[in-house]
């Protein structure tokens, strides 16, 4: 979600096999992104939601919204794949891992 709570993303599901369980348990799979679990699949996976799922569903929202100025993405996850998501108008920031075990509780 945002800053202010006024958007948010859908969920990203990352599945392994062709037939899981999970979707016959969803009401609306339309709100659910899914993602079929590969070789070499968490730098796809990361690259693969960052630059066409966040990036995307950001600027639709940003556009609909009239809303100008760089985005600003918080995460503790993957700095190793910060070279595949490089934007002009999005920047990543990583919280060191010290702050992982308060986050948690999140």
């Amino acid at each position: 979600t945002n800053a202010t709570g006024s958007h948010k993303l859908p969920p990203y599901y990352i599945y392994e096999y062709e037939h899981e369980t999970v979707k016959k348990y969803l009401k609306n799979e339309e709100s659910v992104i899914f993602k079929k679990k590969g070789d070499g699949w968490e730098n796809d996976i990361i690259s693969n939601w960052y630059n066409n799922v966040f990036i995307n569903l950001v600027s639709d929202h940003h556009q609909k919204t009239e809303t100008i100025g760089k985005v600003i993405l918080l995460t503790k996850l993957y700095k190793e794949f910060e070279d595949d998501m490089q934007n002009d108008n999005f920047e990543i920031l990583f919280f060191p891992p010290s702050a992982y075990t308060i986050l948690q509780s999140l």
